[in-house]
């Protein structure tokens, strides 16, 4: 492990430790060495080459299942899994590269709206996901979906000490206040709303760069800058809503605290 040994097999089953630091095990070279069959070692590479092989061979669907404790590090195999599948075609063709690329580009989406920082873990999925990706008699990619599940919703309006909201909410606090797609938003520092201030940084994220890649993945998943206007107002009003104080007058009605 303190090499950097981070996988072993238990049967079919690859087991994972979180290794908490960068270790050299996911460059381009590994990802070729096993995608040829010249690596046979336990790792994520190898589970997901080897669901590939036997989709193609067999002609049938392949499933890998991730789980874990929070800080296990789901997130980031899912996005190997992701990196290998739309890597290893052999035919591709502009239109294949552009979905696959479509198909790494939602991470940065994902993880924007539905990740956060916990007590354990810095970029913690806070849902569940289920993505299929679909290939052609050829074996490239022909498409993807994602449906996520138990989003935690509650984080929204409410975080432990020492854990945060969501990212995107720091992403639009954090943006120079420049950026057209957030001038007349009302926007400032995270320590301006109630629903970000309870923990204002992540020491694994730079808010300001991964706004930047949120826009740019947006972008070129389909959505024109109209729609991300509309998706960071949305986000921008709650941040504002969270700020209202209201209170229950003598006769039970709810009104809002000017003060």
């Amino acid at each position: 492990y303190w090499k950097g040994h981070v996988y072993s097999y238990t049967g079919p089953i690859l087991i994972a430790v979180n290794p908490w630091r960068q270790v050299d095990i996911y460059n381009l070279n590994v990802m070729q060495a096993y995608k040829e069959g010249r690596s046979k070692g336990p790792h994520i590479f190898g589970i997901a080459n080897n669901a590939f092989r036997a989709l193609v061979n067999n002609r049938k669907n392949q499933c890998i299942l991730i789980s874990g404790e929070s800080g296990a590090g789901k997130t980031e195999s899912t996005k190997y899994v992701l990196q290998v599948l739309t890597a290893v075609g052999e035919n591709r063709t502009g239109a294949s590269a552009s979905i696959e690329q479509q198909v790494m580009l939602t991470n940065p989406v994902l993880e924007a709206f539905g990740n956060a920082k916990t007590l354990r873990n810095d970029n913690s999925s806070r849902f569940g996901k289920w993505i299929n990706v679909h290939f052609d008699r050829k074996a490239t990619i022909a498409g993807a979906e994602i449906r996520t599940y138990l989003l935690e919703k509650a984080r929204v309006i409410h975080q432990t000490a020492g854990e945060r909201n969501y990212h995107i909410f720091y992403q639009v606090c954090g943006a120079p206040t420049s950026t057209e797609l957030l001038k007349g938003l009302g926007l400032g520092q995270a320590t301006l709303f109630n629903y970000t201030k309870t923990c204002i940084e992540a020491s694994q994220i730079d808010d300001q760069a991964n706004f930047d890649r949120t826009k740019q993945a947006l972008q070129y998943i389909g959505f024109d800058q109209a729609s991300q206007q509309c998706i960071f107002a949305a986000v921008s009003a709650v941040l504002h809503i969270g700020n209202l104080s209201l209170k229950e007058d003598a006769e039970g009605h709810a009104f809002m605290d000017k003060e």
